[in-house]
């Protein structure tokens, strides 16, 4: 069997070049392209999958798995410090645990005083207990006020929040774990810990309302769907 003989070839420039009988070998010189390439940009993800997010620059590059929750809106950027009041024995703070208003804190909307009841700053928070189905807030004073809810109309998705100087007797407040439920019999057919903020007169204390539906299901326009929880810790964080 006859071996097959190399063919010499001719280079032409960097794209072409060609291999053809009798043709004299060329040596050719190495010619190079500058490639460069242009850093990640940050790449986030936002599907209810989990997915990596990507953080690049030109000289480090970090992996991290994001794991996406649940959320009703944007996240608070309030600028807001701790409280610096000690918690009293027997006391607790109730505070949202929900984006956009996380930590926000139960309170009164006009400090110790009864009217609508809000969540807000971590350094006025009201310290609260339930006793016997009320929810109380403990005033400086040594007073207390009752959380109630408006009587509204009937087919009503929402009622209103707020405290007064008297037990109340349309709605039974439990805790569920940590969580804050209320019933409020014509209203609700079992205890409910759905509640809506929502911004009626202010974006930084939402007025606070039992939500009579699902949680996170046709939420008012300027509301958002939370929960309420007890927190046990010294003071207020954020």
């Amino acid at each position: 069997m006859r071996s097959r003989k190399a063919l010499p070839c001719a280079y032409s420039n960097p794209y072409y070049s060609q291999c053809l009988p009798g043709t004299a070998k060329v040596t050719s010189t190495s010619s190079s392209v500058p490639v460069t390439s242009t850093p990640l940009s940050y790449i986030s993800s936002t599907s209810t999958s989990s997915k990596a997010s990507i953080t690049s620059d030109p000289d480090t590059r970090s992996y991290t798995s994001t794991t996406p929750t649940s959320s009703s809106g944007p996240t608070s950027t309030v600028p807001w410090a701790a409280g610096t009041a000690t918690l009293l024995p027997n006391q607790l703070w109730i505070r949202a645990d929900e984006d956009p208003e996380f930590h926000f804190y139960l309170q009164s909307k006009v400090l110790n005083s009864p009217g609508d009841a809000v969540i807000s700053n971590p350094a006025t928070a009201s310290q609260n207990q339930i006793v016997s189905g009320q929810l109380i807030q403990y005033l400086p004073s040594g007073g207390e006020l009752y959380l109630g809810v408006y009587p509204n109309v009937t087919g009503t998705t929402r009622l209103k929040l707020f405290w007064a100087t008297a037990p109340q007797t349309n709605v039974t407040w439990a805790f569920q774990g940590d969580g804050v439920e209320g019933n409020v019999p014509g209203f609700t057919t079992a205890a409910t810990g759905n509640f809506l903020a929502c911004t009626d007169t202010s974006t930084t204390a939402p007025n606070i309302y039992l939500d009579l539906g699902a949680f996170d299901y046709l939420t008012p326009a300027g509301c958002a769907s939370e929960t309420l929880n007890y927190y046990n810790g010294a003071t207020t964080v954020t």
